[in-house]
């Protein structure tokens, strides 16, 4: 059984349904942050819970026009100029944050559970890494608990110790160190001056709170004069940590997005960053990005960081860079004709206002293949196939459709839908792909289902070579009800291809 379909059982269908508003972004980048692209992004379902979400997502923007930003200065102030772009940016999430980036926008907060108990000293272990510039903060055995609000460093010796906090700027970075769980928390920490007596000991401290801090290494570079130890905000070990600068809101994102998209595909988009001011404005630390998709109520989202190496330091005035973006459109249930919905883009880095925009995502009534009747699965080992789906942002590129209830001894006869999208790639049915059935009681009836799985090959023989962008094709199952089946809610999954996973289906078994 695939990791992705094991996945898919511990959830009930009411699970993929819950809501109609796009999901915030998580709250937790841990180790496998770089792994995930828009898996994290959590696609919504229908009320069903059964069938995707027509969540025909991505966007759209307005691009700003250089006239209309110019409105800020005198009539005379020349046109703003390209200095760099468009830079490509890594798919979303793909890239490794590094502490020393400016924090994510607040969209990406999912705020402290109220539940979750505050950290007590004895649950606690902390130390000060002057080479690496950074205090690491860890919970034992493996437990969570909340820091206060007001936590503080303190060093032993003559060492002023600066607890530094994020100035007031539009859309606030959130670094959530406050949530301590098994990825531990960082503070980055920059020292200046003499390095003659380095302390080794001092404190994590607040109102009823004492740790004690180990300090290791040696400072990186070392000045003269008096000590100084900047002590940023917390944050996970693993995300952004460095201050927003208050300047960056001088800068104008704007979005120049294509007018319209077909549904189930990918595009490309900019997003173009301005300093519209005589004045330059610092991209030091690196800004992080948030961005989310919605249509019709239901969407996605996705983070990521701006590739500062490609980039300026700074913007002077009247320059601007643009970042070559893609975004994908979520794979809608089928239709019977064509359709057409507005769709909508926000992004955003924190200390400037949201860029948005909106588009037309198009879809159209895919070309109907013949079916594939089923083939018995013949007990040899099945073939195996390299191909890989693409991710379908949250919705399933194959639903089952068959009857709600089945008997006890009797045969259930299903389809199996697999529906290419406009947009989406030719899926190769040579050399002839395997697929696997599971069914198992509903979640809602046990949280340890009993599993079983078939698995078998395609009726090749009667199949196409490929199903192409736009097409519709059919798998005709068959599934012996055994006499041995306990009555009750089950749910069916079936798959071919990596990454080609049905929604759960629901049917109830009856003597």
């Amino acid at each position: 059984m695939t990791d992705q379909l094991a996945l898919l059982f511990e959830r009930t269908a009411d699970d993929w349904c819950s809501g109609a508003q796009p999901p915030p972004l998580p709250q937790r980048f841990d180790d496998n942050v770089e792994k995930q692209s828009l898996r994290w992004t959590r696609g919504l379902r229908s009320a069903r819970g059964l069938v995707p979400a027509v969540a025909a997502a991505a966007v759209v923007a307005v691009a700003l026009a250089a006239a209309v930003i110019a409105q800020r200065g005198s009539a005379t102030t020349r046109p703003i100029e390209q200095v760099a772009g468009p830079v490509p940016v890594a798919s979303l999430g793909a890239t490794k944050f590094r502490s020393t980036d400016a924090g994510l926008p607040s969209a990406a907060n999912f705020g402290t559970d109220p539940h979750i108990a505050a950290c007590s000293a004895d649950q606690l272990e902390a130390s000060l890494d002057l080479g690496e510039g950074q205090i690491h903060v860890h919970v034992r055995n493996a437990g969570v608990c909340v820091l206060p609000a007001d936590l503080r460093v303190t060093l032993d010796g003559p060492v002023s110790v600066v607890n530094e906090s994020q100035p007031d700027v539009p859309n606030p970075p959130v670094f959530n160190g406050r949530f301590l769980h098994s990825v531990g928390i960082a503070l980055n920490a920059e020292w200046s001056g003499s390095c003659d007596s380095v302390p080794r000991e001092g404190a994590l401290v607040a109102a009823d709170l004492t740790v004690p801090l180990t300090v290791t290494g040696s400072p990186a570079g070392c000045g003269s004069g008096a000590q100084v130890l900047r002590v940023g905000p917390a944050h996970l070990a693993t995300g952004p940590g460095a201050i927003v600068p208050v300047d960056r809101a001088r800068l104008v994102v704007t979005l120049r997005l294509p007018s319209e998209v077909s549904s189930g595909g990918e595009f490309e988009y900019q997003v173009i960053i301005a300093n519209p001011t005589q004045s330059a404005v610092s991209l030091r630390p690196c800004p992080t990005f948030a961005t989310s998709f919605n249509s019709a109520g239901a969407g996605f989202g996705g983070y990521g960081r701006i590739p500062c190496e490609q980039l300026p330091q700074q913007l002077n005035g009247r320059e601007q860079v643009a970042l070559l973006m893609t975004g994908s459109t979520q794979t809608a249930e089928p239709v019977q004709s064509d359709s057409r919905t507005t769709a909508e883009l926000v992004w955003q880095i924190a200390g400037t206002e949201k860029a948005t925009g909106s588009l037309d995502v198009v879809q159209r009534a895919p070309r109907t293949l013949p079916p594939v009747p089923y083939l018995a699965p013949t007990g040899e080992a099945t073939s195996k196939s390299s191909y890989r789906y693409p991710a379908g942002n949250g919705t399933f590129p194959v639903i089952i459709e068959g009857p709600a209830t089945a008997r006890v001894g009797e045969t259930l006869h299903y389809k199996v839908v697999f529906t290419d999208p406009d947009g989406g790639p030719t899926v190769p049915l040579r050399p002839c792909p395997a697929w696997t059935e599971l069914m198992a009681q509903a979640p809602k009836v046990t949280n340890r289902p009993k599993i079983v799985e078939r698995t078998g090959v395609l009726n090749c023989a009667q199949a196409p070579d490929h199903v192409a962008p736009g097409e519709q094709i059919v798998f005709e199952m068959e599934r012996l009800i055994g006499p041995d089946t306990p009555p009750g809610a089950y749910q069916m999954y079936w798959q071919i291809h990596n990454g080609m996973t049905s929604a759960p289906f629901d049917v109830d078994v009856v003597n």
